[in-house]
């Protein structure tokens, strides 16, 4: 019998633990229904009314009941300016969910490419794993997202991180060669298209530049006419920025 009684209290205190640990779990994720207005504000993409809860300085750490902060609502919904006005506004950029989610995990894995430059710019860790033991480089590189997976393996993060600017630099007649740099940014792909100026000779079409490290270069056609003038036009784009650059031929002839 006290066997009996023994066993029941024994379970009474488990059961206690359990709701009390559970109890723990929900005060911790739980906030007023003020602090939790943003959410409804980002949903409905109601920047004033962003503009107007980020002046009265309330807490952007706040979780959901799924671990959600309104970064993580934010970055789900691809809003980069919202998620641009919560870091500056002091939103914690490595923040879990209870899935194991970062922002940056989400961004990534649902190929929200500017959202991503955002936080792996702004510093996001890297190397964290969401519950299946993924990274963000894995989701990048199953969404075979060039830029990013750049991005994230890149040492040279500040030059990575600043506005695409390309140039044109060089035509070498010998070699039928145009060649360019890219200034700053990344670029993914580079064409370039020769029209004449005079409109008397007729369009070369777009062709694709080689890349080796910031260096572009283009192996043109060897029967352009020294008569004509062409107008050189040059396409570089990451997937997210597009940098469209222009020269006369003459002018970059060596």
């Amino acid at each position: 019998m006290n066997f009996l009684k023994n066993f029941a209290l024994i379970v009474s205190i488990l059961l206690f633990s359990a709701c009390s640990n559970s109890m723990d779990k929900i005060s911790i994720n739980s906030s007023s229904e003020e602090e939790l207005l943003i959410y409804d504000l980002i949903r409905e993409k109601n920047i004033s009314g962003i503009d107007k809860f980020l002046a009265d300085n309330k807490n952007l750490n706040i979780k959901d009941k799924h671990g959600y902060t309104p970064l993580h609502i934010a970055v789900r919904l691809n809003q980069l300016r919202t998620v641009e006005k919560l870091y500056k506004s002091g939103a914690t950029l490595n923040s879990r969910d209870v899935y194991g989610d970062t922002p940056l995990i989400d961004s990534v894995r649902n190929d929200s490419k500017a959202v991503s430059r955002f936080l792996i710019c702004n510093g996001a860790k890297k190397d964290i794993k969401d519950r299946f033991g993924k990274t963000a480089l894995d989701y990048a590189l199953k969404n075979r997202d060039l830029y990013t997976v750049s991005l994230l393996n890149t040492e040279k993060i500040e030059q990575m991180c600043k506005p695409l600017e390309i140039s044109i630099e060089t035509y070498n007649k010998s070699e039928n060669k145009i060649c360019g740099k890219i200034v700053s940014g990344f670029a993914s792909d580079i064409d370039l298209t020769l029209s004449p100026e005079n409109g008397n000779t007729s369009s070369i079409s777009p062709i694709k530049a080689t890349l080796e490290d910031n260096i572009y270069c283009v192996d043109v056609d060897n029967n352009i006419e020294e008569s004509a003038n062409f107008l050189t036009t040059v396409e570089a784009t990451n997937g997210i920025d597009t940098v469209v650059l222009t020269k006369l031929l003459s002018e970059i002839r060596d």
